[in-house]
């Protein structure tokens, strides 16, 4: 029961913003639906399909009772982030800064968008090749290494530049040139499918729709249901390829994958452990691991140093430490960074009190930067939502608070960057082609 009023609520206040707002890249109904799968339709699947609960049995008792209390607590934090998000706060803080420059040159943007592009690129290679052990040992490395490499967190995200660059490229051109597709495609096929990373494979495509939809014209909501079952039923041959390195193996494994009724949605619903997670949190935390009062969120801190200059700089990212702490089972020694939820990563800290906090917060601060770059942003506006889409629409609820401000902010100052370098000084420029509606948030 708890799960279906979860789904009721979450879905239907998404639908019913849509409905009153009508911009269907505006964050709530993708915050709605993200937040519904991860902690909804997951229960579902735990419940019907799975069989299994990661980190104990469904029939244990004290699991159970964990259960019932992690879907109040997602209650709870959807109700907050609401609060938060239709607040006055937000559109206050909106308010506050100067606007990002309304208008690109035409050739600064070209420009830019190169040097970005190639400065992204020469950091993938060199990610790849200290990732791998050296650029020979490239294709034989599994992406699993690739992805969990550490101390190479810098190189990671300067590698973004690529997408950036792709993304800074289709606004200056309004639209495909032989350039911008080829930003596109190495894009897609470098940082996405050749790391392995399911993001970073479908977000540039999906930031490239969100800028078309502001800059030249609406997208239909049509367009967008095909561009999901596409992603969808790619999922499959995707994570076939991300566990093996020989071709025969992948058409294999993708084969007996959509041999089976239902495996699409299946491949979908076994990337969320939302709630999974934050039952497992709620279930060992004061016994595993005791409440940490602020503790996970102190490394934002030293974040910025890089881990060449200290060698025992403590762990940013609390999905790390949750995966070889709370599912050390499973996880220790792996690399592998399990998402905690921002939810558990509020609860580990402060209780309920930290749900409620980071819920709020995350309200007040999507919908503030949804008011500032989306209704006073102009072309520079579209460029950094559509490059931190990853993020703004409903992303940040799979993550911890430090590895989320470390990554993001550090984004956002590499595409702001760009969008000022780009700004108009006169001559041809680029600009909305349409009039954008004031959005209310």
């Amino acid at each position: 029961m708890l799960t279906i009023t979860l789904l009721l609520t979450t879905l239907g206040t998404g639908i019913l913003y849509l409905s009153r707002n009508r911009d269907i890249f505006s964050p709530l109904p993708w915050c709605a639906v993200h937040y519904s799968i991860l902690f909804g339709f997951r229960s579902l699947y735990c419940l019907f399909a799975s069989g299994s609960f990661i980190g104990g049995s469904q029939s244990d008792p004290q699991t159970m009772a964990s259960w019932i209390l992690a879907l109040l607590l997602a209650h709870l934090g959807w109700l907050t982030f609401l609060i938060g998000y239709t607040g006055r706060l937000a559109s206050l803080v909106a308010r506050w800064p100067p606007p990002l420059p309304r208008r690109w040159s035409a050739s600064r943007a070209k420009l830019v968008s190169s040097l970005a592009f190639a400065v992204g690129l020469i950091a993938l290679v060199v990610f790849i090749s200290r990732a791998s052990g050296g650029l020979g040992q490239a294709l034989s490395t599994s992406r699993h290494k690739l992805l969990t490499s550490t101390g190479t967190a810098y190189l990671t995200e300067l590698s973004m530049l690529v997408w950036y660059g792709f993304l800074a490229s289709y606004v200056a051109n309004r639209g495909l040139t032989a350039l911008t597709a080829t930003y596109g495609v190495v894009t897609v096929l470098g940082l996405g499918v050749f790391l392995g990373s399911k993001a970073l494979t479908f977000t540039p495509v999906l930031s490239a729709i969100i800028a078309r939809h502001y800059l030249a014209a609406r997208v239909s909501f049509r367009r967008l249901i095909w561009f999901f079952a596409v992603v969808t039923i790619a999922i499959i041959p995707f994570n076939a390829f991300r566990h093996s390195v020989e071709p025969q193996q992948v058409v294999g494994l993708t084969a007996s994958t959509l041999a089976r009724p239902g495996s699409a949605i299946e491949a979908v619903l076994r990337r969320f452990y939302g709630i999974e997670c934050l039952t497992i949190i709620v279930r060992e935390t004061g016994t595993t691991l005791g409440y940490q009062l602020g503790a996970t969120w102190s490394p934002v801190l030293f974040s910025w140093i890089p881990r060449s200059l200290w060698d025992s700089k403590p762990t940013v990212s609390f999905a790390r430490v949750f995966g070889e702490t709370y599912l050390g089972e499973w996880f220790a020694g792996t690399g592998t960074a399990v998402a905690p939820t921002l939810l558990g990563d509020g609860y580990v800290n402060f209780h309920i009190a930290g749900v409620v906090l980071v819920s709020y917060a995350a309200g007040v601060i999507v919908s503030t930067l949804y008011r500032y770059l989306v209704a006073r942003g102009g072309v520079s506006g579209t460029y950094v939502y559509a490059a931190m889409s990853q993020y703004l629409l409903g992303g940040f609820w799979e993550g911890d608070v430090a590895g989320l401000l470390t990554r993001s902010v550090f984004r956002l100052a590499l595409v702001v960057a760009i969008s000022l370098l780009a700004r108009t000084a006169g001559g041809a420029s680029v600009q909305q082609g349409r009039k954008v509606a004031k959005r209310k948030g």
